[in-house]
């Protein structure tokens, strides 16, 4: 049984395959999607690894990568900075903790899980050398899995209701 555990909250994105935003990207990498897939990896492994000292910001950041993947293909994408805050529901400053870590060690539970399905907005850019980047954001783990819908709808772009003028 398939389950969502997480909500997307852009919804002026419809939903897409990571094949079309791949295919979407290949014309210009930046842009705005919003995907429905498992994720096939977590790096780094660990809830205690995902702090890291930051020289840029001079800071610990938090920062996770999941390979996204759905029946059209996979993708890497990262979870970082104010949207790991969101995605996963514990603060920066809580990663510091031990209570932070097992919390966010449960999402990361919850993520691998059989059948774990995310829902998630994400947002490309062009990286160094040409590369794709891709980063959740507007994103957030819930409570409790939900059922998934059938794949013909969570695939289906949402109509617009047409405006009175």
């Amino acid at each position: 049984v398939t389950s969502v555990v997480t909500s997307a909250g852009f919804g002026a994105a419809h939903m897409t395959t990571l094949a079309e935003l791949l295919a979407a990207t290949s014309v210009s990498k930046v842009g705005k999607f919003r995907c429905r897939a498992s994720v096939a990896a977590i790096a780094p492994p660990t809830a205690g690894e995902m702090v890291a000292w930051s020289r840029r910001e001079r800071r610990q950041v938090c920062v996770m990568t999941l390979t996204l993947q759905d029946d059209s293909g996979s993708l890497p994408a990262v979870v970082a900075y104010e949207d790991f805050e969101e995605f996963t529901g514990v603060s920066q400053q809580d990663m510091c903790t031990p209570a932070g870590i097992q919390r966010c060690a449960a999402v990361v539970a919850n993520l691998r899980a059989p059948g774990a399905t995310v829902d998630v907005c994400l947002k490309t850019c062009q990286g160094r050398a040409g590369s794709l980047l891709a980063r959740v954001f507007a994103t957030k783990m819930l409570a409790a899995p939900r059922p998934a819908p059938p794949a013909a709808a969570a695939a289906a772009p949402r109509k617009r209701k047409a405006r009175d003028s």
